[in-house]
């Protein structure tokens, strides 16, 4: 007859207390587990570099939207905004199209935030490389647009 070993429960810190699996602790140690996987998928909305380019391209909107009310009658009809062609008719463009410039530029950062959101937990470096991309394109813009605005003064 072969003998069954019977296995020892491992006593708890080596004191000789034994651990019997109390059902009120696995709710909790579940709980916290699906609360902490929960939080994991918010991370994304931590990052530094995502509130830098919500925070520039919202202010540096509104800036431009309360600028042009206030002036829209000392902004001229026409705006030089692409300074590196050489015929003035594709230099300029109409000064009600600004409008239409910063709204582009509000949907290609909220375009960025979305695609950056679901490559963060992919690659977390693509994710910021994305974001800051879009910063520099949003700089990049309102220093063009601001240009020949500083002229109008």
């Amino acid at each position: 007859m072969k003998k069954k070993q019977i296995k020892e429960k491992p006593s708890q810190l080596g004191l000789g207390i034994k651990y019997k699996g109390s059902p009120f602790l696995q709710r909790v140690s579940l709980r916290y587990r699906r609360i902490s996987r929960i939080m994991d998928q918010f991370s994304y909305w931590r990052s530094p570099v995502l509130w830098l380019a919500i925070f520039l391209n919202t202010s540096l909107s509104i800036i431009t939207a309360v600028y042009f009310y206030n002036n829209i009658t000392k902004i001229p009809s026409s705006i030089a905004l692409f300074y590196y062609y050489q015929s003035p008719s594709k230099r300029f463009i109409n000064s009600t199209n600004v409008i239409l410039i910063v709204l582009t530029n509000l949907i290609v950062q909220l375009f960025a935030i979305i695609v950056g959101g679901r490559l963060y937990f992919k690659s977390k470096t693509l994710a910021y490389f994305i974001q800051t991309i879009s910063i520099i394109t949003t700089l990049a813009l309102f220093i063009s647009i601001y240009k020949p605005l500083s002229l109008v003064r």
